[in-house]
Formats: structure tokens, C-alpha cells, sequence
């Protein structure tokens, strides 16, 4: 009996980290939540890191049954659509049309928690300031480093 293999791709530009997870003994895997990268300042996006998967898939000889997204994605953008083309699989958000309803609806997800923190991210995003200016504060405040 072989076990599962699980393999992390990370993306340090939204530090998320995605996955492929594989049966070795059909060789068939799944994808999941994949990155897309995305470029603020100029608004371009590019598959680099959804390139690294792909070369992971292709290198072991893998067949992709499916690409998940495990919730809603306020700090980066999926590569689902990019995978699916050039690997196949079904894309599947795990959640569905259910992650989105409130608390008050008896249908909801874990009562609305994940709608929750998928809208809140980005505010406290906007609401603590860019990455740039949070290392800025850590280093001057907190380190006492010098500014450039």
C-alpha cells in the first residue's frame, strides 16, 4: 500500500502555498489552489509560478483529475483556468454557491464565516497599508533601522 504524495509549491509574492497531491499508484492527481501572478503596479498577470506546477506534473508523468480551489481568494488570483488548459481536470471550488451566504441563512457555510474573512482580508489589507509600508514601520519603529 503506498501513501499519498503531497507536494508544496509556494508563492512568496502573496505567501500562499499550493498543491499537488498525488496517488502514486495511478499516477493520477489533483491540483489545488493554484496562483496566478499578478502584478499590481502594471496590472499584467503571469503564469510563472503555474508553470512550476506544470513542470512538476509533466516531469512525473501525472494525470490531472482535478483542480480545487479550497475558499474564496482575497490575496491572490487563481491560475485554475490556466491549468485546466494546458493539463486538464475538472476545476471545482469546494465551497460552491453556499461559501457565499450570510449567517442568517440556514444554508450557509460554517454560518457565513468564510464570506466573512474572504471580504474582510482585503479591508485589513487596505486598512494596515501596503507590505511595503508595514516592513517600512517594522524596520524604523520596531528595529530601529535607519531609512534609506
Amino acid at each position: 500500500m503506498s501513501h499519498t504524495l503531497v507536494r508544496a509549491f509556494f508563492d512568496e509574492a502573496t505567501n500562499t502555498a499550493s498543491y499537488v497531491v498525488t496517488d502514486p499508484e495511478t499516477q493520477r492527481a489533483a491540483i489545488i489552489d493554484p496562483v496566478l501572478d499578478f502584478e499590481l503596479a502594471s496590472g499584467h498577470t503571469a503564469t510563472t509560478s503555474a508553470e512550476r506546477i506544470v513542470s512538476y506534473v509533466q516531469e512525473h508523468g501525472l494525470g490531472i483529475d482535478w483542480i480545487l480551489e479550497t475558499h474564496v481568494h482575497a490575496d491572490h488570483l487563481s491560475a485554475a483556468p490556466y491549468l485546466h488548459q494546458e493539463l486538464g481536470g475538472k476545476p471545482a471550488e469546494l465551497l460552491g454557491p453556499y461559501g457565499q451566504l450570510t449567517r442568517d441563512c440556514p444554508l450557509s457555510v460554517d454560518q457565513g464565516a468564510w464570506l466573512k474573512q474572504a471580504l474582510m482580508a482585503r479591508a485589513f489589507t487596505i486598512g494596515g497599508g501596503t507590505s511595503e509600508i508595514q516592513r517600512s514601520i517594522l524596520a524604523t519603529r520596531a528595529l530601529g533601522l535607519p531609512r534609506k
